[in-house]
């Protein structure tokens, strides 16, 4: 039980005066959330990630500005609460991630870059525990440099680089919030009641400090499941237009067959038209020249059996008479040749 009418050896009293400056902020003391605090970050979707977030002016576009509220849309980034002095004891776990999943890191270099509250360039690369590394896992210890001033940062982020330092990327930038280390007195001669109301305060600042950090863990996976959408969108519509290219094509050869087929049909009934017009004027020809052709001669014949012109041998008698004395010399002829012969 502490005496508070007594004084200390030196004479002090143990009661801080009423007027002391620092009491009336004693309930509001900042205070480090006394739980894990992760970081995850998604790679993919950044416009313009080799720019820092301060550098940027597509406020629209660039990834760092689509962690959202989705209800305010105040941007909201992760935070990670240190005590001013105490960075070397934090171990912050952190994920990377892209829509493929985890990010291999086994072969980068990784390290954190920033300004803090006094605009003081920051750039640390000590500390990373890399046994999960090909799991998209680190473990990062901030070092001693960090956590010198009091107050947010203004940029903080890791800079992922491969071993030949020739591909750059960025992550989203992230909040990092120094708690100062201060000293407050209690209100005097209200010790108990007065560290209730500084446990409620700091109740309340844990419970504000959560929803901020689960608001953001919410807004993060609609980003991640948005750009994965788009994605597949994009996928989808590639495939489209690829099988449409292919239908084209197909269509094209279809088309280009067809009018060659056409082509060739034409020229064949040109060749047939050019083959009837021939045969009818050799037609003509024949009528105009009276060329004897098989229809003429049958006609002919004809005509002359008719008449009696020509008489047909019937039963070996040959009715023509002038034909049978021809005949009947060439016999005579032929008898007494035969008869001079032997």
């Amino acid at each position: 039980m502490v005496d508070l009418g007594t004084t200390t050896e030196n004479g002090m009293s143990v009661i801080p005066p009423l007027q002391n400056p620092a009491s009336p902020n004693y309930e509001k003391l900042n205070t480090d959330i006394p739980l894990e605090q992760p970081l995850i970050f998604y790679l993919d979707n950044s416009k313009t990630f080799y720019l820092t977030h301060e550098s940027t002016i597509d406020e629209d576009t660039h990834s760092p500005q689509n962690v959202v509220n989705t209800l305010t849309k105040e941007r909201i980034f992760e935070q990670v609460n240190i005590r001013q002095g105490q960075s070397g004891m934090q171990h912050i776990n952190c994920l990377f991630l892209t829509k493929d999943g985890p990010v291999d890191l086994t072969n980068v270099v990784i390290r954190f870059a920033g300004k803090d509250a006094s605009e003081a360039e920051i750039s640390d690369d000590e500390i990373f525990d890399t046994t999960q590394a090909n799991l998209g896992r680190l473990t990062w210890k901030p070092s001693a440099v960090i956590s010198q001033v009091a107050g947010r940062y203004k940029t903080a982020h890791f800079v992922i680089e491969n071993a030949d330092r020739t591909n750059v990327l960025t992550t989203l930038d992230f909040t990092i919030n120094i708690i100062a280390n201060d000293v407050s007195y209690p209100r005097a001669l209200a010790f108990y009641m007065s560290e209730y109301q500084r446990a409620l305060f700091h109740i309340k600042e844990m419970e504000t400090n959560a929803d901020k950090q689960l608001n953001y863990l919410l807004n993060f996976e609609s980003v991640v499941i948005s750009d994965s959408l788009n994605n597949l969108k994009i996928q989808v519509q590639e495939s489209i237009d690829n099988a449409n290219e292919k239908l084209k094509a197909g269509t094209d050869k279809v088309d280009q067959f067809i009018s060659i087929s056409n082509n060739k049909l034409t020229a064949v009934n040109a060749s047939i038209d050019d083959a009837q017009k021939r045969m009818n004027g050799i037609d003509s020809q024949i009528k105009s020249n009276n060329i004897l052709t098989n229809d003429t001669v049958i006609g002919t014949m004809q005509s002359a059996l008719d008449s009696g012109q020509i008489t047909i041998n019937v039963d070996n008698l040959i009715l023509d008479h002038v034909v049978s004395a021809r005949i009947d010399e060439l016999n005579d002829y032929i008898t007494e040749s035969e008869g001079g012969i032997v």
